[in-house]
């Protein structure tokens, strides 16, 4: 688990590489919590129980929140752009792949609502 989940020494469920990379990024403050959120809730999508489906719900629902949270901090092609960027670089081992695979397979075919208001986390 911990390959999947990488080093966190600050303990904000964002690797250490990844809060380097958007630290790095020209954005605002705020955006990069987007970015972070983000990053935390696909992290949270490589370990989710599979079996399990309230835990597959919740964090279907954190990483949708996350992407909501990406969309109210920028314009609609940055954020798709800054999510996708968010993927690519979260799932970027074989076994984050493998892992994240597991997760979309598991949750393959079930609906949720989109999230409304603000869903960025204080």
């Amino acid at each position: 688990m911990d390959d999947l989940l990488g080093a966190d020494k600050d303990g904000n469920g964002v690797r250490d590489e990844l809060d380097a990379y958007i630290d790095a990024k020209p954005d605002t403050a705020a955006q990069k919590k987007s970015l972070r959120q983000l990053s935390a809730a696909l992290s949270g999508t490589l370990i989710v129980d599979t079996t399990r489906q309230a835990a597959l719900h919740e964090a279907a629902s954190r990483l949708n929140a996350g992407i909501n949270c990406v969309f109210s901090h920028y314009d609609a092609e940055t954020a798709t752009k800054r999510a996708a960027e968010m993927e690519k670089v979260s799932v970027d081992t074989r076994a984050r792949v493998d892992a994240y695979t597991r997760y979309n397979t598991a949750r393959s075919g079930s609906v949720m609502a989109l999230p409304e208001g603000d869903t960025c986390l204080k």
